[in-house]
C-alpha cells in the first residue's frame, strides 16, 4: 500500500492508503491521484497541486505584540 493524495481542482481534498488497483477502488471522477512519497513530509488536505507536485505552504509566522501601558 502507498499513500496517495486525491487532488480536485488543483487542491488536495483527501489523503488515502491505496494499492493503485482500480479494480478494487476507483478514484472520484475528475480527480487526480498523486503518489505521496515517504520523504514528502507535511503533505496535507487543502494544499495546492501545480500539475507536477504538491506545493507545501510555508509555516505560518506568528506575530508577537508588546502592549505598553498608557498613562
Amino acid at each position: 500500500m502507498s499513500r496517495y493524495a486525491i487532488v480536485e481542482d488543483n487542491k488536495v481534498t483527501n489523503l488515502i492508503e491505496w494499492d493503485g488497483e482500480t479494480s478494487t477502488w476507483t478514484p472520484p471522477t475528475g480527480a487526480t491521484m498523486v503518489l505521496v512519497e515517504e520523504t514528502d513530509y507535511g503533505v496535507d488536505i487543502g494544499q495546492d497541486y501545480d500539475g507536477t507536485k504538491i506545493v507545501q505552504q510555508p509555516p505560518e509566522r506568528k506575530l508577537q505584540a508588546t502592549i505598553f501601558p498608557t498613562k
